[in-house]
């Protein structure tokens, strides 16, 4: 879906690559059609960027193989749009991947925005800017992120936590 941000992120991890030569995986998952004309534009980026055999689209995957591909990563990249009447809403999947320490780079706008404490659990970047996309994942792979951090975030706004957190409003009423 263009909403995901999947051609921006794919863009940021090229210029990550072309910038810091530094080998890259990267995985696309959720749904995709293989004759779509935007999962044409996908792998034509991938192309230009040397990535060929270095990204892969899995499609959907089960909820045991997201977490296991979680666990294994070392950044989560959505680099969500705004498309008017279609957004990206608050952005768990940021929360997930802090759950398990992982770092997080998400736009700077919306429910990303929202998810993300930047330079905490991860950065909120400009989607449109791949170079600064390539500064956040360098800082990331310097270890400038303590996966401790993520995961004291994601922990923090649970929805029991935040439960908690209304429920003592409401009593304090």
């Amino acid at each position: 879906k263009d909403r995901k941000g999947v051609l921006e992120a794919l863009q940021g991890v090229g210029e990550f690559h072309r910038r810091y030569q530094h080998p890259v995986t990267f995985t696309i998952v959720g749904s995709y059609v293989p004759t779509d004309e935007y999962t044409k534009r996908i792998e034509r980026l991938m192309q230009a960027y040397h990535l060929e055999h270095a990204a892969r689209l899995t499609g959907v995957v089960s909820d045991q193989e997201k977490e296991r591909l979680l666990k294994s990563s070392d950044v989560l990249i959505m680099l969500s749009k705004d498309l008017g009447d279609n957004f990206e809403g608050f952005g768990l999947v940021y929360l997930e991947a802090n759950k398990f320490g992982i770092p997080v780079v998400g736009s700077a706008t919306g429910g990303p925005a929202e998810a993300i404490r930047d330079g905490f659990s991860g950065f909120k970047v400009d989607n449109t800017n791949p170079g600064a996309v390539a500064e956040k994942l360098e800082l990331i792979r310097r270890g400038a992120l303590s996966h401790d951090n993520c995961r004291a975030w994601a922990q923090e706004n649970e929805a029991s936590s935040k439960a908690r957190a209304v429920l003592e409003i409401y009593q304090r009423l």
